[in-house]
């Protein structure tokens, strides 16, 4: 039984260069004439009435600055991360132990705030006929006649960035918390097998996941789903001459209404927090183990886990518009079968072992202490991706009984139809009953001591890595407007295929010589 507790502070930047949050003070866009004017001339705002939106008289939000308009540190402190843990282990009999755990662990805050302002690139031309010839500034070595642009740093205050979208961490990001816990039988049986049979899980939230604040109501997303041109009828744009005209907002003098509708903050592109705390994720297993210990240089260990892992870590829409919640789905690396066969083997042959056990320099020095290992992993695919859209086949399944690189999921266009613009998405990101290609994969190693004196040693290492070389392939297309067809070389593409292109590395084979002393 034990305690631990963690201390974590925010960092700082030496010269301040981070941003320090976000604000929804008043922006002084607010302020500007021309905005002023823009808001108040009676076209402008006949146009918009006609179009149900209407500039806010007082605009909100922006970035704020470490040591600036903020604090030097970007983060609030906590002082509570007080982590209990105990294990309990109760021998039933000599040869059973039953074995109970759990534990409280926090994860090590990596988060160091956004650096927006304090970045800048120059755009250059460095060819005018497709790369065939340099252009003459940039084979003169000036490739920046008029020089670089320089970040604008913290000068812009709140108006920095404005017109295009912004992200920031939130001072209150929190550290995430974890929970992890074990229980489980060990069973010694004849012939020094151990056999241990366990259910492990593991809790962890306060993880951060990106939320779009800058966003369109429910029923303004409802209405325009129904009428689209409610949301993409262009309007005068209250923020012309105003924002910069190389922003995404300041660039024209007529802008899309739904724009508009953006609460609270429309003179930003979208406006993202990285850092909200909602996130979470559970994770279950059964394992089962079998351990065959050294007998005549040889141990062998098999492992079987049945396990299934879930996530909250994002909005299924959260874009122009967002969802009250985020949505939980099975996690994208879950795989709910893995099986692994490992060893270790000291070789037969040598001093000490059953053939050549005799042997004594120059040929003790080829054939002693050789060692052979491998690891055979045999799993389910992660959950497979499925299209943003409709299916439409009612009576019919998503899935296919026998699914072939042809036919991953049910592709056939007719069943899937394109979701329409303003539409929410209802499909998930991914499914677990249906799953992604995998094969199995055996890594091997052969190594070799070589005793040069009492206290040093030479060790000479082959391993293979995919020994048998076999690729392992991408999930399904998830393209829609692709139908499905089969190329001159055999290999697929379009809706439910599976494409040709190896997601494993091929065959590796690496050597290495180590010395020890």
């Amino acid at each position: 039984m034990g305690a631990r507790w963690d201390v974590q502070t925010s960092p700082s930047e030496r010269f301040n260069r981070i941003n320090a949050g976000f604000w929804c003070c008043t922006n002084p866009v607010t302020y500007d004439p021309t905005y002023k004017a823009n808001i108040s001339n009676s076209s402008n705002i006949t146009s918009w009435k006609a179009a149900g939106v209407m500039p806010p008289s007082t605009v909100l939000g922006g970035l704020l600055f470490a040591g600036v308009s903020g604090p030097r540190a970007p983060y609030n402190n906590y002082l509570t991360q007080w982590q209990p843990r105990f294990g309990i282990a109760y021998a039933v009999r000599p040869q059973t132990v039953i074995r109970v755990g759990y534990g409280v662990f926090y994860a090590i805050q990596n988060q160091h705030d956004t650096r927006t302002g304090f970045t800048q690139s120059t755009g250059y031309i460095n060819s005018l006929d497709g790369g065939l010839t340099p252009t003459d500034y940039f084979s003169t070595g000036t490739p920046f006649p008029n020089g670089v642009l320089a970040p604008t740093g913290s000068s812009l205050g709140l108006l920095t960035n404005v017109g295009n979208g912004v992200g920031y961490d939130w001072r209150t990001r929190r550290i995430p918390h974890s929970q992890q816990w074990i229980a489980g039988i060990q069973q010694e049986l004849p012939g020094r097998i151990l056999l241990e049979v366990s259910y492990s899980g593991n809790y962890t939230n306060r993880m951060t996941m990106a939320e779009q604040w800058d966003v369109i109501s429910d029923a303004q997303q409802a209405a325009c789903q129904a009428n689209n041109n409610l949301c993409n009828q262009l309007v005068p744009n209250p923020f012309y001459g105003v924002l910069p005209k190389n922003s995404s907002l300041g660039s024209s003098s007529k802008i899309q209404a739904w724009h508009l509708m953006r609460q609270p903050f429309p003179e930003f592109d979208g406006v993202t927090e990285f850092t909200n705390p909602g996130a979470s994720s559970r994770w279950d297993a059964l394992l089962f183990k079998v351990e065959k210990r050294a007998t005549r240089g040889l141990t062998l260990l098999s492992a079987f886990t049945y396990q299934k892992e879930f996530e909250r870590n994002h909005w299924l829409n959260n874009g122009a518009f967002r969802d009250v919640n985020p949505i939980r789905e099975v996690a994208y690396f879950d795989r709910t079968l893995v099986w692994r066969f490992s060893g270790v083997w000291e070789l037969p042959f040598g001093a000490g072992q059953h053939f050549l056990k005799g042997a004594r320099g120059p040929l003790g020095q080829i054939i002693n202490g050789w060692d052979l290992d491998w690891i055979f992993t045999q799993a389910s695919g992660v959950p497979t991706g499925v299209p943003d859209a409709y299916f439409t086949c009612s009576g019919q399944s998503i899935s296919v009984p026998q699914p072939t690189f042809g036919q991953w999921f049910n592709n056939n266009p007719a069943c899937w139809q394109a979701r329409p613009q303003w539409s929410r998405r209802v499909m998930p990101d991914r499914v677990s009953w249906i799953r992604n290609p995998y094969v199995p994969n055996l890594d091997l190693a052969l190594q070799k001591q070589f005793r040069l004196t009492e206290g040093s040693s030479l060790q000479f290492k082959g391993e293979a890595f995919n020994l048998t070389n076999t690729p392992i392939f991408p999930g399904p297309s998830t393209d829609i407007f692709t139908p499905p067809r089969q190329l001159a070389n055999g290999s697929w593409i379009g809706l439910g295929t599976v494409p040709y292109s190896q997601q494993n590395f091929p065959r590796n084979i690496q050597f290495s010589l180590k010395f020890i002393f």
